[in-house]
Formats: C-alpha cells, sequence, structure tokens
C-alpha cells in the first residue's frame, strides 16, 4: 500500500496498492506492445474530434451521434440548438487547446475551464465564482431533491489549498509506461472531481485534464478511456463513492483500466475489420461497430436500435437500420444469420445479425475481456 500526497478532508492521504490491479496492468502492456496502429497522433485526430467528445458529454447525459457532432463542428453556425451545440464546440475547442498547450498548470487549466464552460454556467452561480474557483457549496437536483453525496466536493474555502496538492502531484515526474502514465492521469481524473473546484463542468473538465496529461506523455492508446466509461456509468458513480468512502483510489483504477481493455481489444477487432474490407468504414461505421461488439446475447436489429437509443437521440428503428446497419451490410462488415418472428418496421422481419467472420481474428489470443462467441 502507497499513500499518495493527496489528502482526503478528514481522513488520511489518498491509498494506492498497485497489487490490486497489477494483472490487468500486465495484460495491457502486453496487448499494446505491437498495436502501432493506435500508438501516434493520427489515432489522437481520429479519435478526439467526434467519439471522445461523444463520449465525454454522453457520460452528462446529453447523447448526440457522432455524426451530429461532425456536423456542428463543420457547420457550427447552421445548428440551430444553441446550448446542444455550445456543449459540442466548447469540447472541440478544449481539445484543439490541450493539443497546442503542454503545461498543465492554474492559469492554463482557468483558460481550459473558460473554453469548456462558455455559455454553460447560470447567472447565480456565475455571481458566486470567484477569480478562479466557486466561492459558496455546491448543490445539485436531481429527481426532485437535493442531492449532494457525489456532487458537493470539499467545502469552497479549502479548494485553493486542495488545488495546489493537486499540481503538486501533476508536475511529479513520472517514469515507466504509457500505463503508468495512464494511471497517473486517472489520479488527476478523480482527484479533481473530489476537489470539484467550480459549480459545474467538473467532469468534462477533470476528464479533458486526464487527457491532456495522456498527451503531454504520448500515451496516446489511453485516450479512448471516456468511451470506456459510457460502457459502464452506474459502475463509474460507484467506483468513486467507493474511493472517496475508503480514501482507496484502487478501486478507480481497476475500474478503469479492465473497461479501458474492454474498448482496446474492440479497437483491434475494428482495425482489423477495417483492413479487410474494400469500402473502408467511416465514423458511423465505427460508431455501429462498436455498439454490436458492446451487445451480449443474440444480436438482432431491434436489439441494436434499443442499444442506439440509449446512447444517441432518439431515431426510428427504420432510420436505424437504413443509417447504422444497411451500410455495414453492404460493405459486407455484417451479415444477416436468420430472421425472427418478429418485424423489425413495417412488414420486415427483425433480423439476426453476425460480424462476417472472414475479416477478423475472432481466436486472438489478446482477446480477453470481450466474449465473441455470439459475433
Amino acid at each position: 500500500m502507497e499513500y499518495l500526497n493527496l489528502p482526503m478532508h478528514g481522513k488520511r492521504n489518498l491509498a494506492i496498492n498497485d497489487k490490486y490491479f497489477e494483472e490487468i496492468k500486465e495484460e495491457l502492456e502486453r496487448f499494446l506492445d505491437d498495436f502501432d496502429e493506435i500508438n501516434n497522433r493520427r489515432f489522437v485526430k481520429k479519435i478526439l474530434f467526434n467519439q471522445e467528445i461523444k463520449s465525454n458529454n454522453t457520460i452528462e447525459g446529453i447523447n448526440d451521434d457522432v455524426l451530429f457532432i461532425e456536423k456542428v463542428i463543420r457547420e457550427a453556425s447552421q445548428i440551430e440548438e444553441i446550448e446542444r451545440r455550445r456543449r459540442i464546440i466548447n469540447l472541440y475547442r478544449g481539445y484543439k487547446y490541450i493539443l497546442t498547450h503542454r503545461i498543465i498548470d492554474e492559469r492554463h487549466l482557468h483558460e481550459l475551464y473558460t473554453i469548456l464552460s462558455e455559455g454553460l454556467i447560470s447567472v447565480t452561480d456565475l455571481s458566486n465564482m470567484g477569480c478562479l474557483y466557486r466561492e459558496a457549496p455546491v448543490y445539485i437536483l436531481k429527481n426532485g431533491r437535493l442531492d449532494t453525496v457525489l456532487d458537493q466536493g470539499l467545502p469552497y474555502d479549502l479548494i485553493p489549498k486542495y488545488i495546489k496538492y493537486y499540481f503538486d502531484f501533476v508536475d511529479e515526474r513520472v517514469t515507466g509506461t504509457a500505463t503508468d502514465a495512464f494511471i497517473k492521469s486517472q489520479i488527476m481524473h478523480f482527484y479533481f472531481v473530489y476537489i470539484h473546484p467550480y459549480f459545474d463542468v467538473n467532469g468534462r473538465t477533470s476528464r479533458t485534464l486526464a487527457m491532456w496529461y495522456l498527451l503531454n506523455n504520448q500515451a496516446y492508446p489511453y485516450i479512448i478511456f471516456n468511451r470506456a466509461i459510457t460502457n459502464g456509468e452506474k459502475n463509474y458513480d460507484q467506483s468513486i463513492i467507493d474511493t472517496k468512502k475508503y480514501a482507496d483510489i484502487s478501486f478507480f483504477i481497476k475500474y478503469m483500466m479492465v473497461n479501458v481493455k474492454i474498448e482496446l481489444e474492440k479497437e483491434l477487432i475494428m482495425n482489423q475489420i477495417n483492413h479487410s474490407v474494400t469500402s473502408k468504414m467511416d465514423t458511423g461505421d465505427f460508431q455501429t461497430l462498436n455498439y454490436i461488439l458492446s451487445m451480449n446475447g443474440e444480436i438482432n436489429v431491434l436489439t441494436f436500435a434499443s442499444i442506439y437509443r440509449r446512447n444517441n437521440t432518439f431515431k426510428s428503428v427504420i432510420e436505424i437500420y437504413e443509417e447504422c446497419i444497411q451500410p455495414l451490410l453492404d460493405k459486407g462488415i455484417l451479415e444477416v444469420v436468420r430472421l425472427t418472428g418478429k418485424n423489425m418496421f413495417l412488414d420486415f422481419p427483425n433480423e439476426v445479425l453476425r460480424i462476417n467472420p472472414k475479416n477478423y481474428d475472432k481466436d486472438n489470443a489478446k482477446i480477453r475481456r470481450l466474449n465473441l462467441s455470439n459475433k
């Protein structure tokens, strides 16, 4: 057990026990050994400005399709829903900022937060902001009641002191692998949420800070960690609660590592498929395939539509079929196995699908977390 130089209010310093996640750390490092396609800035730019914007916002309950996000970035002035557009553009500008600024300190944090929160903070909250941080308690209304268990953070008068601990920790030199950099980035991620220095946009800021650290340390494969959270959001909140309760971040680190490994396995399969087909996959194809790889049990159109709607704005089944499923059928990525007794829309029977086995290695020894038996 190691104690970090990060105090927990009213408790000991934050503890970390690397024995708790030693096995998954070794698994990750073996996995990344010869996966060069995701260990470069090309991968960052491919993922950052659509999938990671989507995932960072989805964690906050903002469910925009990746193609809509690309449209907003491309045609920002033509999208009518101003607040919806702003949540995307703010992250886009924030990600551009961390790609072009290396120094992570209070001044640059303030600049980043200003970008991420522009137009999203209420007049009341703005009136209670100091030069840098909030100067009043946080109260979040959930389901008609005040909920301060997860979201209130530290008493506001302690924020400057604890932010100093935070940046002292950020400045500590880390040696080792990209996975070590990822572990530190997730400690930063948790501790910033723990401090909760603002009234709103703390989560997106904490996750963007973690991504900033990963970029600075060239730990490129791990920038998909927001996508990992969206596939297990309830456990994400619980891992934060457990870490606060026991002052031990081992829970949180293991949760993040396991879920990132799942996403990396998906990335390996999607890369193999993309190289195997004649017509290359676009952003929407990658999103669809990611959802299919996440599915347990039988893969059919109606079940896929349910998963799609959970993570995106509402579309009819026929729209989902035509925009998501049909392109993968046309490219030979998906195959229809059989029809069911239900109709998926109109008089069209529901289709049971599988990924074309010719396009990827189902028996790859590196795939340990994904269940491919139904794929």
